[in-house]
């Protein structure tokens, strides 16, 4: 049953990370979705890893939430006013280490 819905939730994960990414530069990226993202490569050309690496360094404490919100930044996916929203900043936190507790290991 956990598998399944590990399994589910990661499925579903990709699906919504999509979308975003059809919408080229989108200025209202939740955190939500940036995490996704990140996670399936779309700021590696910023230096975050992808997949796997991405939760083995938030682990490893080598990346953070506020350096995945520079990434998008870097990348024109969202304003640099976020940089300063603790709120925003907090929720990436939040599905960083959601990865990590999914089983999301590198």
């Amino acid at each position: 049953m956990k598998r399944l819905i590990i399994t589910s939730v990661s499925i579903l994960l990709t699906i919504l990370a999509v979308v975003p990414v059809a919408q080229a530069k989108n200025y209202d990226l939740s955190p939500f979705n940036l995490v996704n993202l990140a996670r399936n490569g779309y700021l590696t050309d910023y230096g975050v890893p992808r997949f796997n690496s991405l939760s083995f360094e938030y682990r490893q404490g080598r990346i953070s939430a506020a350096d995945l919100v520079q990434a998008a930044i870097d990348d024109s996916r969202i304003s640099s006013d976020v940089l300063e929203d603790q709120r925003y900043i907090r929720a990436v936190d939040r599905f960083l280490n959601d990865l990590d507790s999914q089983g999301d290991h590198g």
